[in-house]
């Protein structure tokens, strides 16, 4: 199994070796077939991208063995616990797990209209917004009403607003596909690779999934954006009146247990 192992090696090093010629990275040296000269280059290579693998989690608290922690600890299929300010996890069980996110969704809704829209723009409510699946919660938005995108972020993240979260898709993407689009994009530029998303407010579908660790990302992300801190710590809401009615929205599912005060 050793010898097997070692020549596997030996053949990733050679493979290596010529991709590194192919791409310029060895032009200069001496002996362009000399396997000691190729090694010097390759590692110098190797270390420059190991450099930008640590430079992109520099700031960023990172699950290496679950199995020093006792998966007993929660009930849940998966969590993930942080010490941002020292870059510390505390809890992890199966923070890798694809799972469904639910209206967990939102706060990646939520950034990418922060990031990509003006709060200030007015919204008119399309029919994109009439959520009929049961049980699903809503902000009380009808079609041809109209709001600004920072009300529609408030109905979207204090009561959960599944139509609010489709208001938002269609206004800042042109429709809930193209909109979907942008959170995944948005996902793979924080490195939540085991995310996928296909509507912004988390209905039921097999391909809409994400993970602990991911979901981390992204709240640590939201989390820069004093707007998204402003909502997501107000405990209730009265936005404009509607259609002459009042709207007041309590804080959101997504954020209420626990006792949580929104943070600082």
């Amino acid at each position: 199994m050793k010898a097997v192992r070692t020549r596997s090696f030996l053949c990733a090093l050679l493979l290596g070796a010529v991709a590194l010629s192919t791409t310029g990275c060895l032009s200069g040296i001496k002996e362009p077939y000399s396997l000691e000269e190729r090694i010097p280059v390759m590692e110098d290579s190797l270390s420059r991208t190991v450099r930008y693998a640590d430079g992109f989690a520099s700031d960023l608290c990172v699950v290496e063995d679950e199995g020093s922690f006792d998966e007993n600890y929660v009930t849940s299929e998966a969590a993930a616990l942080f010490d941002v300010s020292d870059r510390e996890t505390l809890y992890s069980k199966e923070a890798f797990e694809r799972l469904y996110p639910a209206s967990i969704t939102k706060v990646m809704t939520a950034l990418v209209a922060i990031k990509n829209g003006d709060l200030n723009a007015r919204v008119v409510v399309t029919d994109d917004a009439v959520i009929t699946e049961s049980g699903a919660t809503l902000c009380g938005i009808e079609p041809g009403d109209t709001l600004t995108l920072e009300q529609l972020l408030y109905g979207l993240m204090l009561p959960s607003g599944n139509d609010a979260g489709a208001a938002i898709a269609v206004h800042i993407a042109g429709s809930i596909d193209k909109f979907a689009d942008m959170m995944n994009q948005e996902a793979d530029s924080l490195g939540a690779t085991g995310t996928h998303f296909v509507n912004p407010h988390g209905l039921n579908d097999p391909d809409h999934y994400t993970t602990a660790y991911d979901l981390y990302l992204i709240f640590n992300e939201a989390l820069k954006y004093p707007v998204f801190r402003q909502i997501v710590g107000t405990t209730s809401g009265r936005p404009d009146r509607i259609r002459g009615k009042d709207r007041h929205y309590q804080r959101s599912r997504l954020l209420s247990h626990h006792g949580y005060q929104g943070p600082e």
